[in-house]
């Protein structure tokens, strides 16, 4: 038992130095090493307070770990786009899955194929369950350990939106309260002729944000996390929202011709 035990650390370990900036980098293992680890499942966040003990700090902060690590792995999709013979993660591989469903769609149906794709990848489990504290995770990680709760779906998805072709400044993380259930959730919001829709793990219809029972607390996307001022509304979805300028400059929305913050 100890010698198995040993072994499998020993892996582990051999395998996060692959994914450490600086090393080999995300997506650039030595396959004759580690053809059967799959990579993406160690990118993991930290622990972090819950939603209910949040600030307008803990929420940026969240937020742009998440960003750094779906870059980490915005590296090995990228890698295995192009060879995919040699892709050492199932994560990516479904991943790219999801988004050549929906390149194949157009509009409406394009959107819907990534909520219903994501909705039916992941099985909802509470943070609180299985990490003990308000946790979100990058999309590959998701994917890979196919269960996560709210956000994990709302970034998964929005990671999926962008390398389909969707602008960045036309999606957004919506951190609401539910009124009915009484507590906070997430979803993935894009904006479709003029309208804002909600990709919402809790079905798979696209559903108007004015139609929602949810109470906007917090609009997140590009660089910045915006806190509702009027609560009752959903209208400052449209205000701007910052987009960092290497994502910009990248091209990470549609019609851009530049390259997706995920590929």
């Amino acid at each position: 038992m100890r010698v198995r035990v040993a072994a499998h650390q020993a892996a582990m370990i051999a395998a996060f130095l692959v994914l450490l900036p600086g090393h080999i980098g995300a997506g650039e293992a030595d396959d004759a090493l580690f053809p059967t680890i799959r990579l993406a499942a160690l990118i993991e966040a930290p622990r972090a307070p819950t939603l209910d003990q949040r600030s307008d700090a803990s929420v940026a902060g969240k937020w742009r770990s998440v960003r750094e690590r779906m870059r980490r792995e915005q590296r090995l999709v990228a890698a295995c786009r192009n060879d995919p013979a040699a892709c050492p993660s199932d994560a990516a591989t479904q991943f790219m899955a999801i988004v050549d469903a929906a390149r194949s769609r157009k509009g409406r149906a394009l959107l819907g194929e990534i909520n219903r794709a994501v909705n039916l990848a992941v099985r909802p489990v509470s943070d609180a369950k299985r990490h003990g504290a308000d946790v979100w995770t990058s999309p590959l990680v998701t994917l890979a350990s196919a269960q996560g709760d709210c956000e994990d779906y709302a970034i998964a998805k929005l990671a999926a939106l962008w390398a389909a072709g969707i602008a960045e400044s036309e999606t957004r993380l919506a951190i609401v309260h539910d009124t009915r259930a009484k507590e906070d959730h997430a979803l993935a919001m894009v904006r479709f002729d003029g309208r804002w829709l909600a990709l919402d793990n809790r079905r798979f219809t696209l559903i108007e944000a004015v139609h929602l029972a949810y109470r906007p607390l917090y609009a997140i996307g590009g660089d910045s996390v915006r806190k509702f001022v009027n609560q009752d509304s959903w209208a400052e979805l449209d205000n701007g929202i910052g987009v960092a300028a290497q994502n910009e400059a990248n091209g990470s929305g549609a019609g851009s011709g530049g390259t997706p913050v995920l590929l």
